[in-house]
């Protein structure tokens, strides 16, 4: 499978290096560099390692701001970034504390996220089908560690400086905990982006592996029409509503989540139309993901080999200007460390 150029290129260039992750413990480790996010409860900033010199993103998160609920949620994240290696996924190295921040360190993503990149220009097939065959090579590595993404879209998806997706932010992250008579491992909750959220969550409060990868398909549809499939004001208003307005709207809302008559649709090749209709069936047991080793044989997929693909060495399509930093400057103004 695959184009012979494609994996020359590859072989040429070791696009994502393997190596011991290294502990850290204190912050005096490091220099501050630049701010390059900042959240409701957490900045990240560019740091050096003062012995390697090598850079690494710092994400601190201030202790006093947030309850312990907060505070247990960011730990249990943290154990379950200790617990995942692939070579798409942003690599965790260390978490450590002072008496008023929590200090987490992990890989720098220089080539900023999906999210930005997709604002700006509309990609080609050939490009997106990498980005997602990388995202589906880390999904199917989670799901095998049984935990689910809960969010996945383009903001959690960042570039590094080669062009390769990695997946991030497992704040809502789960392990699949309980199981239905057949075995089926899911989740509770109305959890995660209302505008990917499956029709399972958002109707069932209840999330499984298939889940995911629904959310991969309004990702996939965002990436190549810049647009998404389904109203965010109708599913958000969903979720706000009360239980006897849920009830009388749930035909409505079940329909609305279907694909049936979407035009815009139709400039793309027959192999996209199929994959995003497959993520984005309804029902999970013909929805593509159930049966996760067929992801690779997906004819839209085609072009890539999965092999090279889940080892981080397929050549993107797609590569970020070198040098440019992926933030707004405002934010350094705005940070603190």
């Amino acid at each position: 499978m695959g184009n012979q150029a494609s994996k020359l290129r590859s072989a040429e260039q070791p696009w994502i290096e393997q190596g011991q992750k290294k502990p850290f413990f204190s912050i005096s480790q490091f220099k501050l560099c630049n701010v390059v996010g900042k959240g409701s409860w957490s900045t990240v900033f560019v740091v050096k390692d003062r012995s390697s010199k090598q850079k690494f993103a710092l994400k601190c998160i201030n202790k006093k701001k947030h309850n312990p609920g907060k505070i247990k949620q960011l730990l249990t994240e943290v154990s379950l970034l200790r617990s995942l290696d692939h070579p798409l996924l942003c690599r965790f190295y260390s978490e450590f504390q002072d008496d008023s921040k929590i200090y987490l360190v992990s890989d720098l993503m220089l080539g900023g996220d999906l999210r930005y990149h997709i604002a700006q220009n509309r990609f080609q097939e050939s490009v997106v089908c990498v980005w997602i065959a990388e995202l589906a090579s880390a999904l199917i590595y989670i799901h095998s560690k049984g935990i689910l993404h809960r969010d996945i879209k383009p903001d959690n998806i960042l570039l590094d400086e080669f062009g390769h997706c990695r997946l991030v932010d497992f704040n809502v992250a789960s392990r699949l905990s309980q199981k239905t008579p057949d075995g089926k491992g899911f989740v509770k909750g109305r959890v995660g982006t209302p505008a990917y959220m499956s029709p399972e969550t958002l109707v069932h409060s209840i999330s499984y592996r298939e889940s995911d990868w629904w959310s991969l398909g309004i990702t996939m549809y965002e990436c190549l029409l810049q647009s998404r499939p389904f109203s965010s004001t109708m599913v958000v208003n969903w979720i706000r509503s009360s239980e006897k307005e849920k009830n009388s709207l749930l035909e409505t809302m079940c329909s609305s989540l279907e694909l049936r008559n979407n035009k815009q649709l139709d400039i793309l090749s027959k192999e996209a139309r199929v994959a995003i209709r497959g993520f984005l069936e309804p029902s999970i047991r013909n929805r593509f993901g159930h049966h996760e080793n067929n992801i690779p044989n997906i004819s839209f997929f085609s072009p890539v080999c999965f092999d090279t693909i889940s080892q981080g060495k397929w050549a993107p399509k797609f590569r970020p200007k070198s040098g440019k930093l992926y933030a707004d400057p405002i934010l350094e103004l705005e940070a603190t460390f």
